[in-house]
């Protein structure tokens, strides 16, 4: 199983998850959506980061919070039917964080080939009752080696945005009720990713002028802030930058807090996609849309 240049594989990968995506979870095409992918993936990884957090400190019980998503390439669509296995492995260990790097691989249902779907980064804070960060009292041992140095593959250029206003034009608003909750009350990362998905591509599907796109990389996500039940979450997006064929998306998700009204950025990434045909290969954006 080679691994992406820059990120080293050891034996410490192990099957986290094994699972069918179903209809349900289609874009276009047959073709299951690049946020029910980021959503299973963090489930997956989140997992990893509580058990190895809660291995050497019982204090808190393994209690994580995504904080950062870095190094994410799409390289092969999913479809119904396919056998979905996400593997993972401990990559960093910071005093408060954990890295996980996390692989998806597919067996096809229909040619029974193995293929490697995407692959990725995903950074996790242990936190106390009061979410407040707490020292990993697991040590850096050969058992749980640094893999890959912080900031692997975040892209040059890529600016975060630090002003206290949404940057972009707002393209979805939403407010999660408890069903969109995690195991501390907050709402699960993976359904802002998800919408987050959702948000970038419909924008990027605008700028190309109508044409289909997949999602090929995710760069630079952050989560700074929690988003609580009945929060009213918007997501803003603008154009990055425009190539032939892909077109990068930066996104935003600010929260209207449901109790003080305060308006609050909480997550923000880069997300690139690229205009595809029937056969989901790559076309130039001037090319007419297929209908």
């Amino acid at each position: 199983m080679p691994a992406r240049k820059g990120l080293r594989v050891t034996q410490d990968k192990t099957l986290t998850f094994q699972l069918q995506p179903m209809p349900a979870d289609t874009a276009t095409d047959n073709r299951i959506s690049a946020g029910w992918l980021l959503s299973e993936m963090d489930k997956a990884s989140g997992r990893r980061a509580h058990e190895y957090i809660y291995a050497g400190d019982k204090t808190h019980q393994g209690r994580t919070v995504t904080a950062g998503i870095d190094a994410m390439v799409f390289k092969k669509p999913l479809f119904v039917g396919d056998l979905v296995k996400i593997y993972t492995e401990v990559a960093r260990q910071g005093r408060s964080s954990v890295t996980i790097k996390t692989e998806v691989w597919a067996d096809r249902r229909d040619s029974k080939a193995v293929e490697m779907v995407t692959e990725g980064l995903f950074t996790f804070v242990a936190i106390d009752a009061q979410r407040k960060p707490v020292p990993i009292l697991t040590n850096n041992t050969s058992q749980n080696p640094v893999l890959v140095p912080p900031g692997t593959a975040r892209k040059a250029g890529v600016v975060i945005n630090q002003s206290m206003t949404p940057v972009g034009n707002p393209v979805l608003t939403l407010t999660p009720d408890r069903r969109n909750t995690n195991a501390l009350g907050d709402i699960f990362g993976g359904w802002i990713l998800s919408r987050m998905d959702d948000a970038a591509a419909g924008s990027a599907a605008q700028i190309t002028g109508g044409h289909r796109v997949a999602n090929v990389a995710l760069d630079a996500m952050t989560f700074h802030r929690p988003v609580l039940v009945n929060d009213e979450v918007t997501f803003y997006t603008a154009l990055s930058r425009l190539g032939k064929s892909s077109v990068a998306i930066n996104i935003e998700a600010w929260a209207k807090r449901s109790v003080s009204g305060l308006h609050e950025k909480v997550t923000e990434g880069l997300f690139t996609y690229v205009a595809v045909d029937n056969n989901l290969k790559p076309i130039p954006i001037t090319t007419p849309p297929v209908p």
